[in-house]
């Protein structure tokens, strides 16, 4: 498996604790970082925005996607009739929409960034690969003399996560906690404040209706991997099962 590389958006294209998930995690349970938050923005522009704006003062940004789906919910939470075609199908051959001067400055300013990095992970095995052996960025002197002005705790901000086990045999509480725990502890081993975003316009191919993009949180998944029965909009879970809500407040505060 080829653990995927850091990519700039201006060069490249580009088992969990037993009958616990009902509870939000308490400070003393918080061995890993104190401070995860999972953000409820509507778009992904919107979080995207929302990191620029913050001060910390460097930012890797992990798109659980391609670089074409993300410039695809970027340029789509902006000015989303520009891409569709007649039968509401967002057609990728069509250009997009930079005429939106938000949607230029948006893509402008992570290109431009010096302390923004951003990498695409498009499958959980990429995702657990990647973050596995993750290590926070370095920041050279002369980064952090043009960069002076942001003095807060450096950033893991990671969009789409829940979303990419909806697909697998993997949407699971034991699936889900396994890369939330890997998540939380790599963030604290490199410092970093640990911020989750969940695109609502994200439509992923084969999700089913009960984990669709406007549900996740509420969607409820097997306790175990494996537990799902069917395929596409069919599939349903066996047995006992748990709010997804429920299990991420086990490390993350929702704000």
């Amino acid at each position: 498996m080829n653990v995927p590389t850091f990519q700039s958006l201006d060069i490249h294209p580009a088992a969990s604790r037993k009958n616990s998930f009902s509870r939000p995690l308490q400070r003393a349970d918080m061995v890993f970082n104190p401070n995860p938050t999972i953000h409820s923005f509507d778009t992904t522009a919107d979080f995207v925005e929302y990191l620029l704006r913050g001060d910390a003062a460097t930012i890797t940004l992990i798109v659980c996607s391609t670089r074409e789906e993300f410039l695809g919910q970027l340029c789509a939470s902006i000015e989303h009739t520009a891409l569709e075609n007649e039968h509401g199908e967002h057609d990728i051959d069509r250009p997009w929409p930079l005429s939106n001067p938000r949607v230029y400055n948006t893509i402008g300013l992570i290109a431009s960034s010096k302390r923004v990095t951003v990498a695409y992970c498009p499958s959980l095995e990429h995702y657990r690969a990647y973050i596995s052996v993750f290590r926070r960025q370095t920041t050279s002197q002369q980064q952090l003399k043009d960069s002076s002005q942001y003095q807060g705790r450096p950033m893991l901000a990671i969009l789409g996560l829940v979303a990419l086990h909806c697909a697998t045999a993997e949407f699971s509480a034991q699936g889900i906690s396994k890369t939330f725990s890997l998540t939380v502890e790599v963030a604290a081993r490199e410092k970093l404040k640990l911020a989750l975003c969940e695109d609502t316009a994200i439509d992923r191919e084969d999700e089913n209706a009960s984990a669709g993009s406007l549900k996740l949180w509420d969607a409820d998944v097997p306790l175990l991997s494996g537990q799902i029965r069917g395929t596409g909009e069919g599939r349903t879970p066996t047995g006992r099962t748990v709010k997804v809500k429920q299990i991420a407040r086990r490390w993350f505060s929702f704000v």
